[in-house]
């Protein structure tokens, strides 16, 4: 949601001496740790039949830069959820003994609504990092989710997943309240912190955990592969999301910082329906986004 009581923004360039600038030296370490970790996703994929795309951001990057975003400091590929179910299980299996992986579904702690395997031996503390100490440098991974053939039934999930997660992220905002607070610094995000902690209070009758369960829950609920698929803890949050399912299941390999990876064939109207007609435009310094990070070790990984 994208109005007066949206913080999406206003986290995103969260800066204050709590948080750690990626640039120079310390963004490249970070770029090598994430371009290794995709290495390791993509054999899996390759070699077990499990089709994924890069998506958001990382598949901008692919497009206009040949690889990661220069300012960039994560990536984000995409599955269907079906996939996923069969990638988690065999990536816990061979690279488990080199990654964490954080789910909504099972992991405690976890408010998010994706999936993020975190390298062992290294630390990228985020802003929405709360207790469980598994701190390494994520890479992020986005379920695409069946969604209605009916427009009805369509936009009647689309409300319900949104109103969950408007709520799902008061309860957040209302856990982390104080500190979201003291790295805050425009007036507008201060008030929205406060309010949207304030909506987090009503909402505490269920805890953090059951209104992430439930969030998800909610996105998971239509249950028939029809025409359209949608990406509900995306950038564009579910209407600004859905895609067709076959255009998002014909991918090709491209060159990605001197190695390759999956793109959807329909990277263009992708990209188009995300970031505008002008997506190939390079954003002025001052416009390009950044993760609040609150820590960072590249260590032994």
């Amino acid at each position: 949601m994208r109005n007066g009581l949206s913080t999406f923004e206003a986290l995103k360039h969260l800066s204050s001496s709590e948080t750690v600038k990626m640039e120079g030296e310390r963004l490249a370490q970070c770029q090598k740790i994430l371009l290794d970790m995709l290495r390791d996703v993509d054999a899996l994929c390759e070699s077990s039949g499990i089709p994924y795309t890069l998506c958001g951001g990382t598949a901008l990057g692919a497009v206009r830069h040949g690889g990661m975003i220069p300012w960039d400091d994560d990536i984000d590929i995409a599955m269907f959820r079906e996939d996923l179910e069969r990638f988690l299980p065999l990536f816990r299996q061979t690279c488990g003994d080199r990654y964490w992986i954080h789910t909504p579904e099972e992991t405690k702690g976890y408010p998010k609504l994706f999936v993020q395997i975190r390298r062992k031996g290294t630390t990228m503390r985020e802003l929405e990092d709360l207790t469980d100490g598994e701190w390494g440098v994520p890479l992020d991974i986005f379920p695409m989710e069946n969604t209605y053939d009916s427009g009805v039934l369509r936009r009647l999930h689309g409300l319900l997943c949104l109103g969950m997660k408007f709520g799902l992220s008061c309860r957040k905002v209302r856990a982390e309240k104080e500190r979201l607070l003291s790295l805050a610094k425009e007036p507008s995000a201060r008030r929205a912190i406060r309010l949207k902690a304030a909506i987090g209070t009503v909402l505490s009758f269920a805890s953090l955990e059951a209104w992430t369960r439930g969030t998800i829950a909610c996105c998971k609920g239509c249950r028939r592969k029809g025409r359209w698929v949608v990406i509900p803890s995306g950038r564009g949050q579910f209407f600004g999301e859905i895609y067709e399912r076959a255009a998002m299941a014909e991918g090709s390999r491209v060159p990605f910082n001197g190695q390759s990876a999956r793109l959807t064939d329909a990277a263009d109207s992708y990209l188009r329906q995300l970031y505008g007609a002008d997506y190939m435009q390079v954003p002025p310094e001052g416009r390009r986004e950044h993760h609040a990070v609150l820590a960072f070790d590249p260590g032994t990984g």
